[in-house]
């Protein structure tokens, strides 16, 4: 034997010196270190020289275990990474397999004596990558007697590390743990070991995993796919996709596995997660929780792959949108006549909405139905649950109005209802808690109705504290004749107004929260006032309540105050709340942006005396929490020819420095309202400040409403989904026709437009269409107009439906200087069948900023809607073809 020897430790090695000196010997390194740095020890191994320790030896064999990192020497071999980091800087243990190694040669590593009072698990990751490799074999020897084999592994098992799990049984003897590596054929059989650990109790299930601690045995895959499955807990970057909580604590501190979409390009990308090495059966079933929310979801699937093979099996697998929740399934595993392993496949399919997430996974050993099938029905699963406790006034209608009542001295009764209502372009399609036609929710049918006939939904009733309350609920406001949406609190017969809406407020559910002053014992009534036709369906969902203020997110839109944004102290002058049109005639906005109406209120700096060019007016936001990523929104209008500068800053709260703006804008924009968005990183918590500059004159008015802030990334420049409006996109208030509106399933004509959206591929999915109905007529046109775009190269791709025997034409154009220098990028022209079709047009680069612009044009008949969806834009890419190619 060599007088120095490296050997695998799981620990440092001033602790192990520590151990020694406290002359224990019983017990094993690494029980003693794991008691040490409770509750866990995943720690990187080190070499250490084996003649200076007592305790451990070498059996005889023909070589050493090596420690490395940044790859072995060979190539076609080895990890290129240590499992510990993940990084080629990091450390693993490994048997070189060059000369002068040969076939069959072995390196042993023998452990310290452990006892056998009780079970033990042995944990660690293995890396058997190459053409030529051999074996590598577990065993325990008692009092020095034959070691007996526990675990083994042969040849090629992939570029990746993978993990071994052994029960360690109680047997009254103490004992000592053998890792043996043995060398193949030739130089391509390095065999590596990492993160070694030793904990009491059996070893868990194979293939079972929630994600707590770690990944379990479930791995990412190096070579075959294009990124990597990602453990988190909470919500993922971006919003509107991905789960807010796991589904094994049903909390935000709970971790699941998922795949991250943002910033991934245009075209289809897989993730794949692999279990454990299997053994052959039967029949087995593997169960799982799966979270796949998101308006650009692409698929989960399913494979069984044979251990070694190159060639899978697809087993499961599920697309689109099913739903802000977790909901399960069961796939059924045939007989293997061989080991194999059990892959996990997300695919990104295009868009950054597309989160997809797995939790709380199990194989059994015994065969099961598959569930839900490729088109499944739906699940009823809880909703997420809430950051504040429940109270009785709760409600999301799955099941009842709970203990709300409805009120016998009104015209008409609010109704539960799933689904679309009973009238055409007016209501929800679905509900807001599962989103889908199985949830429920209340509304009132206006059909039949008397205009201004009113339902109430009374609360029980409330001994509301000093501190007040908050009533957070979801609305939808949608058609033509939509008339009030009233909230009052109603004390000793006093009925007092704290909450109202009016009008059409769009297809989407909103948001709404509004604080309750003390008002002792009361009740709460929501009021719904019917218009003067049938298409003023009003509907309510997941109601929920908090004592003390609401929470403050950010959002406002200027109806009810202020929303805790502060006028700064270090200005020169402050913002003021108005409605209507500003006090200078051409400038500043013509209504607010919440309600576009005169009675809708909004943010503005007045730039007419006392005011000087430059002066400047601040308003804070509410304190912010450290995040990630936040997407901070805003709607903003700069009319005036001689408009001043937008400036929003990023401040920690423990400075009062500005810095520099994090967003801006400056000069006049034109007379309608446009969309702000900057994503937000902050390691600390934070504030931000709207900083609004006078121009060189009075036509300077600038103007501020409906902000919000969100978890995750802002959608890049230019891409729109439709799902929740038009996002930078805009219709043209000059120059053109009519305008491009939103819808949900088919168009109102037949024989042309789409039946269901591109997105969702379903009739609840949101598109953008032309309604060449009456009173269109043969070449009206329909502008949609982008954002401002700097003057780089850029990538676009769309999908259109252009379906109808008198089909008109669709042109994307580029306009410069406000559209007085226009180039056409693109056209159709005339019935392209009833389908959605993919475009990507390359956009050359320019000599100025631009738009871009969408124009539709009419043609001869009525079946002549044509119809957008799912809009990307990338700067700098070039596509693969063109579209006249296709």
């Amino acid at each position: 034997m060599p007088s120095a020897r490296s050997l695998v430790l799981l620990t440092i090695t001033s602790l192990y010196m520590a151990m020694l000196a406290m002359d224990i010997r019983e017990t094993s390194l690494l029980m003693t270190l794991e008691l040490l740095l409770e509750p866990a020890l995943l720690v990187e191994v080190v070499g250490l020289n084996l003649d200076s320790v007592d305790g451990l030896s070498w059996l005889t064999d023909e070589f050493d275990w090596s420690i490395g990192s940044n790859g072995t020497a060979s190539r076609g071999t080895g990890p290129a990474f240590d499992h510990t980091y993940g990084s080629n800087s990091g450390h693993f243990a490994y048997i070189e397999s060059s000369a002068p190694q040969r076939q069959n040669d072995r390196a042993i590593i023998k452990s310290p004596l452990y006892s056998g009072s009780n079970n033990r698990c042995l944990r660690f990751w293995y890396h058997m990558y190459g053409q030529s490799i051999g074996s590598l074999n577990v065993y325990t020897q008692i009092n020095g007697s034959f070691p007996r084999q526990i675990w083994t592994r042969n040849g090629n098992q992939g570029n990746m590390w993978r993990r071994g799990t052994v029960t360690l049984p109680a047997n009254h003897h103490s004992y000592s743990i053998l890792i043996e590596g043995v060398r193949g054929s030739s130089y391509t059989g390095d065999i590596a070991v990492d993160d070694l650990y030793i904990s009491d109790g059996s070893c868990p299930t194979t293939g079972f995993c929630n994600f707590e601690q770690d990944t379990c045995g479930w791995t990412n895959a190096v070579t075959v796919d294009d990124f990597d499955w990602l453990r988190d807990r909470g919500g993922t970057t971006s919003k509107a996709t991905g789960p807010s909580v796991d589904h094994t604590t049903g909390s935000s501190s709970g971790y699941y596995m998922y795949i991250e979409t943002s910033q991934r390009g245009l075209h289809r990308k897989t993730a794949w997660l692999v279990s454990d090495i299997l053994t052959p059966t039967t029949g087995s079933c593997l169960r799982f929780w799966y979270h796949m929310y998101g308006s650009g979801i692409g698929s989960l699937n399913i494979y069984t792959q044979n251990t070694g093979a190159s060639t899978k099996t697809l087993k499961w697998t599920l697309s689109n949108n099913q739903g802000n929740v977790w909901k399960q399934a069961t796939v059924s595993v045939p007989a293997m006549q061989q080991e194999f392993n059990i892959i996990f496949e997300g695919v990104y399919n295009g868009s950054y909405l597309g989160d997809i997430a797995i939790d709380d996974v199990a194989y059994v050993g015994s065969p099961c139905s598959v569930q839900p099938s490729t088109s499944p029905s739906a699940i009823t699963v809880s909703p997420s649950p809430s950051t504040y406790p429940s109270t009785p006034l709760d409600c999301n209608f799955e099941h009842g109005i709970c203990n709300w009542q409805q009120d016998q001295s009104d015209s008409f009764d609010w109704s539960l209802h799933r689904g679309s209502t009973s009238s055409s372009n007016t209501g929800p399609t679905t509900d807001h808690t599962l989103r889908n036609v199985n949830g429920q929710y209340a509304y009132i049918e206006v059909s039949g109705k008397h205009n201004n006939d009113k339902a109430r939904l009374i609360s029980p009733i409330l001994n509301i504290g000093s501190q007040g309350m908050c009533l957070k609920f979801w609305y939808n406001m949608y058609g033509a004749n939509v008339n009030h949406l009233n909230i009052y609190t109603n004390s000793s017969g006093t009925a007092s107004l704290v909450w109202t809406r009016f009008g059409d407020q769009g297809m989407d559910w909103k948001y709404a929260q509004v604080h309750i002053e003390n008002t002792g014992r009361s009740v709460l009534e929501f009021e719904g006032v019917a218009g003067p036709r049938y298409a003023g369906d009003i509907a309510l969902d997941d109601i929920t309540v908090n004592t003390g203020n609401c929470p403050q997110d950010g959002t406002c839109d200027f109806e009810n105050g202020l929303c805790g944004y502060v006028q700064s102290v270090s200005d020169v002058f402050d913002w003021t709340l108005n409605s209507g049109r500003t006090s200078s005639a051409a400038t500043g906005p013509p209504t607010d942006h919440t309600f576009g109406t005169n009675e809708g209120h909004y943010m503005y700096i007045e730039s007419s005396r006392p005011r000087r060019p430059g002066d400047k007016a601040r308003l804070n936001t509410p304190q912010f929490s450290k995040t990630s990523a936040s997407c901070f929104q805003f709607w903003y209008s700069m009319n005036g020819r001689t408009t001043g500068r937008l400036n929003v800053y990023q401040r920690a709260v423990s400075t009062a420095n500005l810095g520099q703006p994090i967003w801006k804008r400056s000069g006049p924009q034109g007379p309608r309202w446009y969309l702000g968005q900057v994503t937000i990183r902050s390691q600390t918590d934070f504030f931000l400040t709207f900083e609004g500059v006078v121009g060189s004159s009075f036509y300077s008015d600038i103007a501020i409403d409906d902000i919000t802030m969100t978890t995750g990334y802002c959608p890049p420049p230019g891409d729109c989904d439709f799902e929740s409006g038009f996002c930078t996109w805009y219709n043209n208030q000059v120059n053109d026709t009519f305008d491009w509106q939103r819808n949900k399933g088919p168009s109102t004509s037949t024989g042309t437009g789409p039946m269901v959206d591109h997105t969702l591929n379903s009739r609840y999915g949101t598109y953008i269409y032309i309604e060449a109905s009456s009173p269109r007529h043969s070449g009206d046109n329909a502008y949609l107009m982008s954002q401002m775009f700097g003057p780089q190269q850029r990538c676009i791709q769309f999908y259109y439906n252009m379906y109808g025997a008198t089909m008109g034409s669709l042109n994307l154009w580029m306009w410069q200087n406000g559209g007085q220098t226009s180039h056409n990028l693109w056209t159709m022209m005339g019935n392209q069948g009833n389908a959605w079709k993919q475009v990507q047009i390359q956009i050359p680069a320019a000599s100025s900023s631009y738009r871009l612009v969408f124009e539709g044009v009419i043609g001869n008949g009525v079946t002549s809607d044509m119809a957008i969806d799912d809009i990307i834009v990338v700067q700098d890419y070039a596509p693969r073809y063109h579209p006249q190619l296709q």
